[in-house]
Parts: C-alpha cells; structure tokens; sequence
C-alpha cells in the first residue's frame, strides 16, 4: 500500500467516524465510556468493529503498511464472538473479571516455509483499581501446525496497565514474554503502547507503536506481519 491511498483511508475513516458518531446508540446504555470500567466482553446484542492502520520495520527484510480489521459481537453480556475467536467471561465482581478464549491466532504463508497456522486458547483477566487504573494479565497457548518445518507451539505471558491521563484520555502499556517451543529462539520479548481517546461512548480513536525482538528469518519463518518495530492509527466503533 502506497502513502497516498493510506492517507485516503485514513480520511475516509474519520469522515464515517465523525458522521456516525451521534447516530448510533449501544444495545445497552451501561456499556461504560471509560475504558478502565469496560467489561473484557461486550454487552448482549452489541458490535463492535475495529480497524488499525499500520507502518511495520522488519528485523531484516522491506517494511510495509498493514491493515488489521477486527468485528466482534456479544452473543450475551458474559459471551463474545469474533473473527476467528470466541471469548467466555466466567468470572466478574466490581473489580475482578476471568475469561478464557480459544480460536485462531495467525495464518502466515512463505515460498520457502509454506504455509503456518495457528491454533490456540488463552486465560486472562483484568483487576480494576479504582476509575483511572487497571491491571490486565494473561497467558496464552499457541500451536503452529506448519508445511514444512517441524510443528512448533509456544506458551505466552502477558501483563499490562490502563491509566488515564486526562478526561477521555487513557494510555495503555503491555509486555509479553512468548516461550518459543522447537523455535531457534528459547524466548522472545514484545511490547506495546497505545493511548485511546474515548471519541464518544460508541467510538474510539487512538494510536499504538510496538517492539519485538522475535527474529523470524533466524526462526525459519517469513512472515508478512511480523515487525520488529511498528506503530499507526486505530478506530474501534459500536452499536
């Protein structure tokens, strides 16, 4: 994607945004604005579609512009489906929430390695302070059943904390440590700042920047979404 068309998506993205905006009311008006107060899934008969705007580097190899588009919709308050994952909240109080999910977790192809899909199943949760802060905690299971090269899996941990900075404002931070299983690397480290602004209680704008240290040609995979360093623009809409 060249600089010239990602400009026109961009613009075309706020321009929908900000004539949806008012137009629009959730299913259910307890959804909180506040991205500290929001429950991992969402509310029943809710939507919620997102899309992501990105610029990636790669460790070694061409950098290039990525899209992410994300839709998920709540079956009930406590059940959430999305593209290619289904997310179980078992656990809430007014500061605790558990959720489990399983689904895909990736799909990469390569000339040399062919094709590598991934499966797996998580357990997470998210600890609520008080308004302006929250802990969030996972790990994750993936396994990548693969063409070519032997099959391989790897268990991943990750911590993160919500503040918000000012009134609408919240930055968020995550690390996560992946386990790599049969990989070349034993261990690889990424991390991630996004800061979100709660355009209105249905829309969200906001931008992200990510590092990882996962060296995929060292791991015998190339793969197109795969950045060392990247950052872009993100829109999350729902009704």
């Amino acid at each position: 994607m060249n600089k010239v068309l990602a400009i026109k998506l961009t613009t075309l993205a706020a321009t929908l945004l900000s004539t949806l905006a008012g137009g629009h009311a959730l299913a259910d008006d307890s959804y909180p604005k506040n991205p500290i107060l929001r429950p991992i899934t969402l509310n029943d008969g809710d939507l919620e579609v997102l899309g992501a705007l990105g610029y990636g580097k790669k460790v070694r190899g061409d950098n290039s512009t990525f899209i992410v588009p994300s839709v998920r919709y709540g079956i009930t308050d406590n059940l959430t489906v999305g593209l290619g994952e289904i997310t179980y909240r078992f656990f809430a109080d007014d500061d605790l929430q558990l959720a489990v999910s399983a689904g895909g977790r990736g799909s990469f192809d390569s000339r040399e390695f062919g094709d590598s899909i991934g499966y797996g199943a998580s357990i997470g949760g998210k600890k609520v302070m008080n308004d302006n802060l929250a802990f969030t905690f996972g790990v994750n299971y993936t396994y990548w059943n693969e063409d070519v090269v032997k099959d391989r899996s790897e268990l991943d941990y990750s911590l993160g904390v919500m503040f918000n900075i000012a009134t609408d404002w919240t930055l968020g931070a995550h690390y996560t440590l992946r386990d790599l299983r049969d990989f070349n690397q034993s261990t690889a480290n990424e991390l991630g700042l996004n800061l979100n602004y709660a355009f209105s209680e249905n829309v969200d704008l906001g931008l992200f920047v990510g590092h990882s240290d996962f060296d995929e040609r060292e791991n015998g995979k190339v793969l197109h979404n795969s950045f060392e360093n990247s950052s872009g623009i993100f829109a999350k809409w729902r009704w």
